[in-house]
């Protein structure tokens, strides 16, 4: 992966950052930063200030945009998403466009332009789906895994990640939280016995990169996570704070399941045990 040129949809995002950083130790030959953020891209460009880095303002959605940002990539790793439950239940228009619609013309472009890999970034909420979000990244996984079936004698290898929540990403539970303590000491929870996986930023762009280097095409990739229950993980964070039972919503489910059989009400740990978990072995996760 040394001297590749990479495509980063979605690099100004979280897990954009933390890719970029690893990459960057490979001695790529630049790393294309596709986004929408115009302010995220000029704060992660004075963070880095590397000559190796070029940003370019796009939208998914485009395919004239993507498919321009592709040329001479190498590797791409499709990240850009809407990814907030609510707001893709309350957009799905806006879901369809950027998870299914910006998804095909990823792929469409990566084998127009013949690049090497295109990995796609999913979740465990596309294990049998329930909400808007959830459903179009279970159709970004089957877009990419019948790219895998229809390339005919193409090079382009297509792969994919699943996880959980990654801790203290834009948006998560822990930002939120910190707001809600912040203005009235108040954390709110949708349910007693709601659990979720979590993993470090670290290890979901060691997972991404390992999949890129190795992991197997047409399978979902992911690391045998660990999950808490949502409310033990508030109590710890926030010991003086009142929680709130707010009841779930947006068809969200109680627990979540990473892959056929590994469901995150069954591999519990402590809060504690979750904001540093070991290291695992990469593994192929059937679809």
């Amino acid at each position: 992966m040394i001297n590749k040129t990479w495509l980063l949809t979605g690099g100004s995002g979280f897990l954009g950052q933390q890719l970029t950083t690893d990459i960057l130790k490979l001695n790529p030959k630049e790393i294309i930063i596709y986004s929408r953020n115009e302010a995220k891209q000029a704060e992660m460009n004075l963070k880095f200030n590397n000559n190796k880095l070029r940003f370019v303002i796009g939208d998914v959605a485009d395919y004239g945009q993507i498919n321009k940002a592709m040329r001479q990539v190498d590797i791409c790793i499709h990240a850009a998403a809407n990814k907030r439950i609510d707001t893709c239940e309350e957009n799905p228009t806006e879901a369809v466009k950027t998870n299914i619609k910006g998804t095909i013309n990823a792929v469409e472009s990566a084998l127009y332009n013949k690049i090497e890999c295109l990995l796609y970034v999913s979740t465990d909420k596309a294990k049998n789906p329930e909400t808007t979000y959830g459903a179009t990244k279970y159709i970004g996984e089957q877009i990419v895994r019948n790219a895998y079936h229809d390339k005919g004698n193409r090079k382009t290898k297509f792969k994919t990640v699943r996880y959980g929540n990654i801790i203290n990403s834009t948006g998560s539970v822990f930002a939120v939280w910190e707001n809600q303590y912040k203005y009235n000491k108040v954390i709110q929870v949708r349910d007693e016995n709601m659990t979720r996986f979590f993993m470090t930023v670290d290890k979901a762009s060691k997972l991404v990169l390992d999949t890129i280097e190795s992991g197997e095409e047409n399978t979902e990739h992911s690391l045998p996570m660990k999950s808490v229950k949502i409310i033990e993980l508030a109590k710890y964070l926030y010991p003086d704070a009142e929680i709130k039972i707010t009841g779930v919503k947006n068809n969200e489910k109680i627990h979540e399941d990473l892959y056929d059989g590994y469901n995150s009400e069954f591999h519990q740990v402590k809060p504690e045990d979750i904001l540093d978990p070991p290291q695992h072995i990469i593994q192929g996760v059937c679809p």
